[in-house]
């Protein structure tokens, strides 16, 4: 699913610090990851697992499986998380999706967040992936990480933040904290009377990056 999902490396791009330029990450390889059930197997009965007869993995007598929270509302999430639990099941993993009424950030097995920002690189990656910072939710930590994202916010120096940038997302590709599944695009649809609209949209949720200019738009007659 990962795969079929994937966009090209050029997709990889952030805010130069005006918020009108973006810098794009040309050394990024598109990732691939190996659809190998073999290899699964493999992996699951080293660490002492055995399938069972109902088709999922035990270990010390434990069935193998975990629940993926997702937030109310979000159709989209949903579905993407139903189809990450079902090739889960094909695996012998008993994946489940929930949909609770409050999230248990620190209680929870796994959620399906996402997220985006419209603002200098340095807003969503510093405090998400860096080393006990405040949105670092699965503890992540990874010492060229920090390294990079330190360079970084610490420069005001256009081609300095390129390359410390670039060179964070080459690692964190490396050692992904997340499983990055997907970045949803969005068609937008407008009359015709409204002008100003950009196609040159911003990272945001579920399409609010087309509302980057909105100050600058015209209603016609």
């Amino acid at each position: 699913m990962i795969n079929e999902m994937r966009t090209s490396s050029t997709d990889a791009w952030y805010w130069k610090q005006d918020d009108t330029t973006k810098t794009y990450c040309t050394n990024l390889q598109p990732l691939q990851y190996d659809y190998d059930l073999e290899k699964s197997k493999e992996i699951m009965e080293s660490v002492g697992c055995t399938m069972g007869e109902d088709g999922f993995y035990y270990r010390d007598g434990e069935k193998i499986g975990f629940v993926i929270s997702v937030g109310a509302g979000d159709q989209v999430r949903l579905d993407i998380a139903q189809a990450a639990a079902q090739q889960l099941k094909e695996v012998g993993i008993d994946c489940t999706v929930e949909v609770p009424t409050e999230v248990d950030w620190g209680g929870q097995m796994a959620y399906l967040i996402g997220w985006g920002s419209p603002f200098d690189a340095d807003d969503h990656t510093y405090k998400v992936f860096g080393t006990d910072k405040g949105a670092n939710y699965s503890s992540y930590s990874n010492a060229l990480v920090d390294q990079y994202l330190i360079e970084a916010r610490e420069s005001a120096d256009p081609a300095v933040r390129a390359e410390a940038y670039d060179k964070f997302q080459e690692e964190l590709a490396k050692d992904p904290a997340f499983t990055f599944i997907c970045y949803i695009d969005a068609n937008y649809v407008a009359n015709s009377s409204i002008q100003g609209i950009s196609a040159d949209t911003v990272m945001g949720h579920h399409g609010v990056g087309i509302f980057w200019n909105v100050a600058d738009w015209t209603i016609g007659n």
